[in-house]
């Protein structure tokens, strides 16, 4: 955890300083499976960045559901069993290409994560980084661990993730 703050906060610093482009995400849509993200990330290049994202899983701090609300539930044919548990701490480090422009429309990555309960994994996603407003962006990403790929006998679903993000410094 320490080595994934210290390289995120020295990517803060050198963007920064050489006036290069700088980003900050949110992961909105874990928020409701029960996890905080926050990512940072660092353009190396006009069409390269760099970054780290550390996941907090509270999904395991959060109280079962209310008698009346199973019930609720049942009749509609939910399933009320519960998930796996998730990491309660999951870092990682990745490299971004944008065939555009850094940190502007489509994006493919490569990262490799490592989670408290899951351990390793190399990581392949793409997504897509829409502007707003000023530095404000929404994003749409999906990621998927080959581990999981491997040994699921259908592709996984649970890679899909969207938020918000600010970006900084130069675009050019």
């Amino acid at each position: 955890m320490c080595f994934c703050f210290i390289l995120m906060t020295a990517a803060c610093t050198a963007a920064f300083c050489q006036g290069k482009r700088f980003m900050a995400e949110m992961d909105i849509s874990g928020l409701a499976g029960g996890k905080a993200g926050l990512c940072l990330e660092y353009g190396i290049t006009g069409h390269w960045s760099a970054g780290g994202r550390m996941t907090v899983g509270f999904g395991q701090f959060i109280k079962d559901m209310a008698p009346l609300d199973a019930v609720h539930r049942q009749e509609f044919g939910d399933d009320l069993s519960r998930p796996a548990p998730a990491d309660f701490l999951t870092e990682s480090i990745h490299a971004r290409y944008w065939p555009v422009k850094v940190m502007k429309g489509p994006y493919a990555l490569a990262s490799v994560s490592h989670g408290n309960i899951s351990g390793t994994d190399f990581c392949l996603g793409c997504g897509h980084l829409m502007h707003i407003w000023r530095c404000l962006n929404l994003y749409i990403e999906y990621r998927v661990g080959m581990k999981e790929t491997i040994k699921a006998d259908n592709f996984p679903v649970k890679g899909l993730s969207a938020g918000i993000s600010l970006t900084f410094g130069k675009q050019k």
